[in-house]
């Protein structure tokens, strides 16, 4: 996953690729924004960040399942995380995801099993346009 830094060229404002930023210190709080399960669709997601080191978290996804995130192993910039389900039948009972940084108030998580499935957060409070998203 590659992060994008703003530039400006000739007036027009452009986002250019850069390498995912470090895992920020603090992850605590509320993320949401949407899972792509691909051809299962894009439903809307929570993820509430309960400690950041390591990584523990509750994630919802409304009317199809709930479970917890529990890290696995960290990087200078990724966390591979344990997805565990605890409610509903409508994702996996358990797999992994590998979760970026693009900014510290973007996460970006990868399945590690399944590698069509992604998901893409903001964190609650943040800007959630996509050029105040990528400072």
């Amino acid at each position: 996953m590659l992060a994008a830094s703003v530039l400006t060229l000739g007036g027009l404002v452009v986002a250019a690729p850069t390498a995912d930023a470090a895992v920020p210190t603090n992850l605590t709080g509320t993320w949401s924004g949407n899972l792509d399960w691909g051809n299962a669709g894009t439903p809307p997601t929570t993820l509430n960040i309960s400690r950041s080191k390591p990584l523990r978290g509750s994630i919802n996804v409304p009317g199809k399942c709930a479970g917890t995130w529990r890290e696995i192993s960290r990087s200078r910039n990724t966390i591979l995380v344990q997805f565990t389900r605890t409610s509903g039948t409508g994702c996996d009972s358990r797999n992994k995801w590998r979760v970026s940084f693009p900014s510290k108030n973007r996460l970006h998580g990868a399945g590690v099993e399944n590698r069509s499935q992604s998901v893409d957060l903001t964190r609650a409070g943040s800007c959630s346009t996509s050029l105040c998203s990528l400072s």
